[in-house]
């Protein structure tokens, strides 16, 4: 049986992580994630990533596009997003990013840049 004492630990130790898992800036399917590449035109015309493999060249033109670095825990996955013309992150910039994968050929979208700076891996 726990004690009074522990009981509070552990409701505290659980209220610590469901802080650390939701992120008041995010919509409902949104994640955070670090811009670290800005692709280029001639990059999309030789090689194309998998999430952008079926658009057509005017929306490959018409458009731009980034690749989104998704941390999770010491992993990282990388996903390609379409940059809408009202956002300018730069290289690095935590953004949101919603859905998280292009399945059934939905291409990612950066939803917003929460904030400017460094990526994880290259320190703060």
């Amino acid at each position: 049986m726990k004690t009074g004492i522990q009981t509070i630990g552990s409701v505290a130790v659980m209220l610590a992580l469901t802080g650390c898992a939701t992120d008041s800036r995010l919509g409902p399917n949104g994640r955070t994630g670090y811009v670290s590449e800005f692709y280029t035109l001639d990059r999309l015309s030789d090689q194309r990533p998998h999430c952008l493999a079926n658009l057509s060249s005017e929306e490959i033109t018409r458009n731009t596009y980034v690749e989104v670095n998704l941390r999770n825990g010491r992993k990282s996955r990388y996903i390609s997003a379409l940059l809408p013309a009202s956002l300018h992150p730069r290289l690095h910039d935590e953004v949101e990013i919603s859905p998280t994968s292009c399945k059934d050929g939905v291409v990612p979208v950066i939803r917003q840049v929460l904030s400017t700076g460094r990526s994880p891996e290259q320190g703060k």
